[in-house]
């Protein structure tokens, strides 16, 4: 396993960095890395950015808004909370299972005496609460799975900045975001956040049949500048656009929430966008571009999706789930 050491706290620095490493096949070894951002609110690739943030509250807290490569939903960083991310060979991308992943981390947790608990599609909890949410997603050969764990975050600034929907709440049974959110913490009172990532830090090289700690190469320090310039710090990438549209349906499924938007002209779908808080491997825009230019018709589109397989899109997902979306 290599430990990459990043101290960086800018998150499009660091969601960049992710990018190249999952894209450098130089790399053989499996890949960790512990950082940190920011006060920041992290946006789900798939999700519509101006739905998801407080925009006034961020701009007069200086939360930086930043759009990550992985589905799922927004979720809240500043320097209380410790981020991870595993990087792997895996070929069997049909039988993609984030508890698998998950793993190392609550054997982390355990080994600081606490009893976490795997939870939902993506969620780690503690006594119910939330202390880590959870995505992924593949290029080429690589997988990502990265998550956060809520160490010691302001609790109360993530439930102004995110706007998380009524429905999204209901359905977990709670009543808002602050409730529902839970800091390390309050069961380790006498560890700093520096102590417990050292602490996560030894677990995972005692687990570890080769472990190689080594500073980001200034290569690696290159590529994700230009990545930093060219697409993370972009108002295009981090807020996408707003199609135009005659036609919104927002539905909530085991798999996530889905909000599909239409233009439909003369019977024909000119424009499509997909957003939601859904994890898939791959990118929606293949979904989109084989719905955009159909016939607003039940039975085209079915055809159409037929050969695609849903999962690797939207997680847990069927055909007539998301045409249940459509019409």
């Amino acid at each position: 396993m290599l430990y990459l050491v990043n101290n960086s706290t800018d998150p499009w620095f660091n969601l960049a960095l992710e990018e190249v490493l999952m894209k450098d096949k130089s790399i053989d070894e499996d890949v960790i890395m512990l950082w940190q951002n920011d006060k920041s609110v992290i946006i789900g690739k798939h999700q519509n950015t101006v739905e998801e943030v407080n925009q006034q509250f961020a701009d007069n807290n200086n939360i930086k808004i930043a759009r990550r490569t992985t589905g799922g939903g927004a979720v809240y960083h500043d320097l209380g909370n410790l981020n991870y991310t595993f990087i792997t060979k895996y070929t069997n991308k049909e039988n993609v299972d984030f508890k698998k992943f998950a793993i190392p981390v609550v054997d982390a947790l355990n080994s600081l005496g606490l009893n976490p608990e795997l939870s939902g599609r993506n969620d780690i909890l503690l006594d119910g609460k939330k202390i880590s949410g959870t995505a992924m997603a593949c290029i080429g050969d690589k997988f990502m799975f990265h998550g956060t764990l809520l160490f010691d975050i302001n609790i109360e600034i993530a439930s102004k900045v995110l706007t998380v929907k009524a429905d999204k709440i209901e359905s977990k049974g709670i009543k808002s975001v602050k409730s529902r959110m839970g800091n390390i913490k309050s069961y380790l009172p006498n560890l700093t956040i520096n102590e417990f990532k050292e602490e996560i830090i030894k677990n995972l090289e005692k687990n570890s049949d080769k472990y190689i700690k080594r500073k980001i190469s200034q290569n690696e320090i290159s590529k994700t500048n230009e990545l930093y310039n060219n697409k993370f710090s972009k108002y295009e990438w981090n807020y996408g656009y707003s199609p135009k549209c005659n036609f919104h349906k927002f539905t909530r499924l085991p798999c996530g929430g889905i909000d599909i938007n239409l233009n439909i002209e003369n019977g024909y779908i000119t424009e499509c966008k997909i957003f939601g808080d859904f994890i898939g491997l791959h990118g929606i825009e293949s979904v989109e571009n084989i719905i955009k230019g159909s016939m607003y018709n039940v039975k085209e589109i079915r055809v159409k999706l037929n050969d695609l397989n849903l999962n690797q899109y939207f997680g847990s997902m069927t055909i007539d789930e998301i045409l249940q979306c459509i019409f």
